[in-house]
């Protein structure tokens, strides 16, 4: 709030006309000096709200260190149940260690992963019975103010507080789209109301074309949230994450960077995810620091692109951004010698229709 007011105290002094029309509503009462005190009331009421917001439901949110990765979590009931993402447990051992807000190193045991490839799994703190759990809310609706805190880029940054709105909801998905910023780490933390209750569990980014951060944040929907804790208390789940790395049904077509265009059809009859959209899958042999870039062109679907390394582990996505221009992009450097796997697909569910495919690889 302070660089707003900063901005206003600006216009004061270099605007006449603005001096003299606040000067005049100063004298008559007018309801211009009316208008800027509401204005003034709403900007320090969301001030508050975010201070408030956060204040309440920082003690529940964790940081989850498994040695080599880590990633975020939140506190569900006061015995000690924590949720994160499916992914930030994949490669963990059975016990992790959780670092809570006031600084104390537990450990957790890996309690289980959701089905059906739905990114949520719970670990649980060991002999505890009093500790800060967020409550759940019943539903999120777009347009409302939204929170994120996390840990991104690690423990050097704990407890990362930010805010924005939900600008989509994907009810058939169950995945909410926001624009409150969030990074590498803040997987599996709490998207939050202004009443500090959970609506969702932040997941991932949508990446721009240069594969930066867009700004568009996923988050999994309070919705699935609930279906996973009551499949918890029935003891219906997985004890390995079942995410669909490796439920690639159909042979994948190799795909030769020399700058021609591939082109495909998505039907029903191709892979599918969880969320319902369809891909395909192209294989191709890479080099350490190798240059590549791929691109996907379509005007019947919106397109989607990831790099998978041969252990299923996505090196690189994007998806385009603009509803005007149905492309997508991925520009990167391959880490290692390996045989990588391209997933193209549509970013919607249940959109088929014909694309084109294309690779290069920089000299």
């Amino acid at each position: 709030m302070s660089d707003s007011n900063s901005h206003r105290a600006c216009c004061l002094v270099h605007t006449g006309s603005s001096i003299t029309n606040r000067l005049y509503a100063l004298r008559t009462k007018s309801p211009l000096l009316k208008q800027d005190s509401n204005l003034v009331l709403a900007q320090n009421s969301e001030e508050q709200t975010r201070i408030r917001v956060n204040q309440a439901a920082s003690p529940s949110v964790v940081y989850i260190n498994m040695g080599k990765s880590s990633g975020s979590g939140f506190i569900v009931s006061r015995d000690g149940l924590i949720i994160t993402n499916a992914h930030v447990l994949e490669d963990a051992s059975s016990t992790v260690t959780v670092v809570l807000s006031d600084g104390r190193r537990l450990p957790a045991d890996i309690i289980g992963f959701a089905k059906n490839g739905l990114d949520l799994a719970a670990i649980k703190i060991l002999n505890q019975n009093n500790l800060p759990a967020l409550p759940l809310a019943k539903s999120a609706k777009t347009g409302q103010s939204v929170y994120a805190i996390g840990s991104p880029f690690g423990y050097e940054n704990p407890n990362n507080f930010t805010a924005g709105v939900v600008s989509n909801i994907d009810n058939l998905a169950g995945v909410i789209k926001h624009d409150a910023r969030i990074n590498s780490g803040n997987s599996g933390s709490p998207l939050l109301n202004s009443q500090a209750q959970v609506i969702g569990v932040n997941t991932a980014v949508r990446l721009d074309r240069q594969g930066g951060n867009s700004g568009i944040s996923i988050a999994i929907s309070v919705d699935k949230l609930q279906g996973f804790l009551t499949a918890l208390r029935q003891g219906n789940f997985s004890s390995v994450s079942t995410l669909p790395k490796e439920e690639i049904k159909n042979q994948s077509q190799p795909l030769t960077m020399n700058g021609r265009a591939i082109s495909g059809n998505l039907t029903q009859n191709d892979n599918k995810f969880e969320d319902n959209s369809y891909f395909r899958s192209y294989i191709f042999e890479g080099k350490r620091g190798q240059k590549i870039s791929i691109q996907m062109n379509s005007n019947e679907i919106d397109p989607f692109l990831m790099i998978l390394n041969s252990e299923g582990k996505p090196i690189a996505q994007n998806d385009d951004i603009s509803p005007n221009n149905f492309n997508a992009r991925i520009a990167a450097t391959l880490p290692k010698d390996d045989t990588y796997t391209v997933i193209a697909g549509s970013f919607g569910a249940s959109e088929l229709g014909a694309f084109t495919i294309t690779a290069n690889s920089a000299p």
